[in-house]
């Protein structure tokens, strides 16, 4: 009964451990597509910005306006470069929760499997015991039929 109890603890925990990774997981995950919705926006801003720049070179805008306006590319595309690197390291980052995932699930299944083991041993090992008693019930019932049929024949 105490092995039984202490696969039933360490089965909690190990639930729990996969549990917590599947919640890392999880927010890994989500922290990748905001990373990426985020880079999206950026290569969309940074086009309009080109868009923009190309438009008031044909309107013949001003020198300072057009330095202005290469220095919001310049940055737009400095945004998308820290973005392009974040997102790498966010995917680095769910690339290896993944494994940790899979190995908590995996602890988790190797020790559901070794509790059912144990059971189905211990209901082995119980039905045994069981049929032995029945088999030693109906040897003494027939030893005692004996004793009683040659004890009703010498009298």
């Amino acid at each position: 009964m105490a092995q039984r109890f202490a696969y039933a603890t360490l089965l909690r925990l190990r639930e729990a451990e996969e549990e917590q990774q599947e919640t890392l997981l999880k927010r890994a995950a989500h922290h990748v597509q905001e990373l990426r919705d985020l880079l999206v926006n950026a290569i969309q801003e940074r086009r309009n910005q080109s868009q923009m720049c190309r438009e008031a070179l044909e309107r013949g805008t001003s020198a300072a306006e057009m330095l202005w306006r290469e220095q919001c590319l310049v940055g737009a595309d400095r945004s998308v470069e820290q973005l392009n690197i974040a997102v790498n390291r966010a995917e680095q980052i769910l690339a290896n929760q993944q494994v940790l995932f899979r190995q908590a699930r995996q602890k988790r299944e190797v020790l559901t499997t070794l509790r059912d083991q144990h059971a189905e041993s211990a209901r082995l090992a119980d039905a045994k015991r069981e049929q032995q008693q029945q088999d030693e019930i109906f040897l003494i019932r027939k030893l005692l039929e004996q004793d009683e049929q040659t004890g009703t024949k010498a009298n």
